[in-house]
């Protein structure tokens, strides 16, 4: 009988009523809104985990103790994506309990099985895929068009859905009014883009062409990644997953088709992070190049947004660690700041695009909200740093409406860059469990599975109002031709 009970049919069962026990534990407790199709799911991928887990098991086993322990690690960060905001940071500011620690332990007992059984499974369907010497899998340019067309294909759809596009509010103004007449702009957004557009505009004054360039750029981008992964000699059919499963996330759908400048922002921080992975791994890393794009990637990086300059200054910091007595890198490095220096400087000036004393606070929105969080949480901080708070909530706390999720603040803080900075590190230091709560709480849509409380996960389409919008700055109304089809 005792013999009976430990088959492998048999322990399937024991384990995946275990599962079955613990998501149905994590489910009731986490205090996460679940639809109940979503339940269903869970506990039926519960179920199938626990059948097949110790032909999993012994999978994982047969890849050596890295990847038993890289899959230990990815399901701890499961765990985290699943039940860490609701279960472990909020409300921020709120102390991290023996149950909540419980809670994320659990949830990733959870989800080993689960992790070990779908690296099973991928790897007995790319087995099915057979190769050759003509192959997919061994002609380079075929491999290419294949990857482009599952992230391709995918996109075309999301516009053919959502044509011409999506608008932000800033880009509604951007490129209804600056765009079209860029001197004496303010310069509250960046004027870099602003000038892209311009160019863009200047070859078909369409967002759908614009929409289409974007599409375009990030198709390259992946393609170039996934490229330096072969190169690498990354198994071809795990890329092929990757494309595929980056060409259908619905995110990257509704993102790319999107006029705003933190898009092409995002897709050149994947070009530069490839750019130095081939610097370091791969044999044509002295190519002239190479090194074009690194200098094209780094001014973009810097000029794309107001914030730019911190991973401008981090990628470069990267390359000389590897790089250092190159004498390319360093001409790369003084032509990027070349560049940048004159876009900020002669040019900026000789288009009179300025930036008025009441916008002069613009850059300090971001990291503003960390602050906000100490002090309505009843955290510490100085004078100086209360002082700065206060302006930028516009002179009353008392009816600022912070928001954990919304970064939200006036743009008139006048405060020196280095008092902000100094007082920032100073909070953090005195507040750092409020502040990291804070950081992962507002960027909760990038990390966790589920919409956080009080957070909505939108993005509206100015191009219906981009005329309103318009005249709202300005008397004048010229405006992209598509602005007739509103999304919902």
């Amino acid at each position: 009988m005792l013999k009976k009970l430990f088959t492998k049919s048999y322990i399937g069962i024991i384990v995946g009523v275990f599962e079955l026990i613990i998501a149905l534990f994590w489910m009731f407790f986490s205090r996460i809104e679940i639809s109940y199709s979503v339940r269903m799911i869970i506990m039926a991928v519960s179920l199938l985990a626990g059948k097949g887990v110790l032909d999993a098991y012994s999978y994982v086993q047969s890849r050596g103790r890295r990847c038993l322990i890289g899959s230990c690690l990815v399901a701890l960060y499961s765990s985290f994506s699943t039940v860490g905001y609701k279960g472990v940071l909020y409300p921020v500011g709120t102390g991290i309990s023996i149950f909540r620690i419980a809670l994320l332990i659990i949830v990733a007992i959870w989800y080993i099985p689960v992790i070990w059984t779908f690296c099973r499974w991928i790897e007995t369907f790319s087995n099915k895929i057979k190769s050759d010497g003509n192959s997919l899998l061994q002609n380079k340019w075929k491999f290419v068009l294949c990857c482009a067309s599952l992230i391709l294909i995918p996109c075309l759809v999301a516009l053919y859905v959502y044509n011409p596009g999506i608008c932000s509010y800033d880009t509604a103004i951007c490129l209804g009014k600056y765009a079209h007449n860029i001197r004496g702009m303010i310069n509250w957004q960046s004027p870099f883009y602003v000038m892209l557009l311009k160019m863009a505009i200047t070859v078909w004054d369409s967002v759908l062409f614009i929409s289409l360039l974007q599409i375009l750029f990030w198709v390259l981008v992946w393609c170039d990644f996934f490229l330096f992964l072969r190169e690498i000699r990354v198994d071809t059919r795990v890329i092929l997953f990757l494309s595929g499963f980056i060409g259908i996330s619905s995110a990257n759908l509704l993102y790319v088709i999107s006029i705003w400048k933190d898009i092409p922002y995002t897709i050149c921080l994947i070009w530069i992070t490839t750019t130095i992975a081939k610097i370091v791994f791969c044999k044509d890393s002295n190519k002239i190049w190479i090194y074009i794009r690194m200098c094209l990637a780094l001014i973009f990086i810097c000029e794309l947004r107001k914030n730019g300059v911190v991973p401008f200054v981090l990628c470069i910091i990267v390359w000389l660690i590897y790089e250092a007595k190159n004498i390319k890198t360093w001409v790369t490095i003084a032509v990027s700041l070349g560049v940048i220096v004159l876009i900020e400087g002669p040019l900026l000036s000789a288009l009179d695009i300025t930036t008025p004393p009441e916008y002069a606070g613009g850059k300090y929105i971001g990291l503003s909200q960390e602050l906000f969080a100490v002090y309505y949480n009843d955290g510490d901080m100085s004078d100086d740093t209360l002082e700065i708070v206060e302006e930028l909530a516009g002179g009353n706390l008392e009816e600022f409406g912070y928001n954990p999720h919304w970064a939200y603040a006036s743009y008139s803080c006048s405060a020196p860059t280095g008092k902000f900075i100094s007082c920032y590190i100073d909070t953090f230091f005195r507040n750092p469990k409020i502040m990291i709560q804070q950081m992962l709480v507002q960027h909760d849509c990038i990390w966790d599975i589920f919409v956080g409380s009080e957070a909505d996960m939108n993005l509206v389409n100015y191009l219906c109002e981009m005329i309103i919008v318009i005249k709202a700055f300005s008397d004048e109304t010229i405006v992209c031709q598509e602005n007739t089809n509103p999304t919902k």
